[in-house]
């Protein structure tokens, strides 16, 4: 039987309150009668009660006190509360009424024994850190959630599958690092999304389903899913938007690169990843760079200087973009050493660009020994800083995150001298870019002076943002030379349900961080190991 908050008799400044009241303040649609211990306590708004050590508030599950290893929550709560049997660690299992409908954050966070979740009705959310390290959970029912918050799940190592037929956001580190095997996705929604790393290190997972309606594929979503071999993506024409390193060491990736003619991953019309002959050739101060594991390198380079070391006749290339392509997701290019030149087909008039796409390429690292600027279809893609006053060209719409950070100590462009600005101006024509990290890593900024659409986008706390336009005297060319700074659609494909992607066909772009299971993610430089 269902245990349920009733037959009560609760005084309130002396005087009996309806039992009506506590039903309707609980949220409660049905209670049945009971009896069970309890205890509660009515004040001016708050109603709480205590029943078999769970202290509940106005139909909340605040905190559990007792000591069961098997607990069944009464009909009638609505929600499991922030922080509720966190490091409650003899918890075996949990039964949830058909009245809840969300988890709340960190809810059980560490109770490492917890191996089972079963809920009499639909849970639509679980937020952030609900079940991070929870290392027992093998069974919960995720089929009709539609939030799944911020690493949720991140570190539940005997997960095996998961099934979500409803879902409409999986958010950041959701499921990193889990023993998912298999993960059956539909997005029921006009625009699904996966956030940052969502899948990512999952060494186990083997198959992915995504069906409906997914927009959005953030950056490192299945990062070292090193047994990822079949992907199926129901709805390709439906992507818009894909980041970088996406689908990074996987079995998956390295196949479709090597069946395709041009090296190229390529869907919905976005770059996905290139295939270089020779990937990365160089060191750091003697210390060569394939020796480095990630977190070496991010704390050497800022540290030591980088310098290239050409392998013996390199073999270098030429690549050329085809007229379709509308987007080049981050890191796309990355440390693609060989390629010496890109060409961009006359016809494209306008290309997204992600962070980071060419960075460590030898194009790039040759492009910003002759000009000052690497500017693509109105992207800043990266600027030197030879000057203490960086002016920024006009005419350029979207400055992308990392784009001012070129310099020696972050080892981009090797045996340069840098001088370190001290004044930045935006100019007036820049209508997009990453605002809170307009002043770059390491560089004491005296001065930094922003277009005023800025105004609502960054922080008014630092004295020395200023906000103005102003057109500077900097012009610099376009790699594009047809570049309009009219928005083209984006055409679509059509592309037969549950197809693997193919090569040949068209994906979209995207930053990199090391992941942390209580925090949001921060940008940070990366690289493929």
């Amino acid at each position: 039987m269902k245990r349920g908050i009733g037959n009560l008799e609760i005084r309130k400044s002396g005087k009996k309150v309806a039992i009506i009241t506590l039903i309707a303040v609980l949220g409660v649609s049905t209670v049945p009668l009971g009896t069970m211990p309890l205890q509660v306590q009515a004040e001016e708004n708050l109603l709480t009660a205590t029943i078999d050590g769970m202290v509940i508030e106005n139909g909340i599950l605040k905190r559990y006190e007792g000591t069961a290893a098997d607990i069944q929550v009464p009909d009638g709560v609505i929600a499991i509360g922030e922080y509720a049997f966190e490091y409650k660690d003899f918890i075996q299992s949990i039964t949830l009424p058909e009245s809840v409908k969300e988890i709340g954050y960190r809810s059980f966070f560490m109770c490492k024994n917890l191996e089972t979740v079963y809920s009499e009705g639909t849970i639509e959310k679980i937020g952030q850190n609900a079940f991070s390290s929870c290392t027992q959970l093998s069974r919960i029912d995720l089929s009709q959630v539609k939030e799944i918050g911020y690493a949720a799940f991140c570190n539940c190592n005997n997960l095996k599958e998961i099934q979500m037929d409803s879902v409409q956001v999986i958010e950041g580190l959701a499921f990193t690092r889990t023993g998912i095997e298999k993960a059956v996705l539909n997005f029921d929604t006009e625009a699904g999304q996966i956030k940052y790393a969502a899948f990512a290190g999952c060494e186990n997972l083997k198959t992915v389903e995504i069906k409906g309606n997914l927009s959005v594929m953030d950056d490192e979503i299945f990062l070292r899913c090193t047994s990822l071999e079949n992907i199926q993506i129901e709805n390709m024409d439906k992507i818009t938007f894909i980041g970088g390193r996406v689908f990074e060491r996987t079995p998956w990736l390295d196949k479709q690169l090597s069946q395709s003619e041009n090296k190229m991953l390529v869907m919905n019309h976005i770059l996905v990843s290139y295939k270089p002959n020779i990937f990365y050739a160089g060191e750091y101060d003697g210390v060569p760079y394939e020796k480095l594991s990630e977190e070496e390198e991010r704390t050497i380079m800022f540290q030591k200087n980088f310098t290239y070391t050409p392998p013996a006749e390199a073999q270098m290339e030429t690549v050329i973009i085809p007229s379709d392509i509308k987007a080049i997701a981050g890191n796309a290019f990355y440390g693609a050493y060989s390629v010496k030149e890109i060409k961009f087909d006359p016809q494209i008039k306008n290309l997204e660009i992600g962070v980071g796409a060419f960075d460590f390429c030898t194009w790039e690292l040759e492009y910003l020994q002759k000009e000052d600027f690497l500017i693509i279809g109105g992207n800043l893609v990266k600027a030197k800083c030879n000057a203490e006053i960086l002016q920024l060209p006009n005419g350029v719409k979207n400055v992308l995150y990392g784009s001012l950070m070129i310099d020696a100590r972050s080892g981009k462009i090797p045996t340069q001298e840098v001088v370190e600005a001290k004044k930045i101006i935006w100019p007036q024509s820049v209508q997009d870019g990453d605002w809170y990290n307009a002043a770059p890593y390491g560089w004491n900024i005296e001065e930094l002076i922003m277009p005023t659409c800025a105004k609502d986008k960054i922080s008014h706390s630092a004295s020395w943002i200023k906000f103005e336009d102003v057109d500077t005297d900097i012009n610099a060319k376009d790699v594009l030379n047809g570049y309009s700074s009219e928005e083209t659609p984006i055409p679509t494909l059509t592309q037969e349900p549950t197809k693997v992607p193919d090569t040949t066909e068209q994906p979209t772009t995207e930053p990199t961080r090391t992941p942390d299971t209580t925090e949001q993610p921060t940008a940070a430089p990366t690289k493929i190991p």
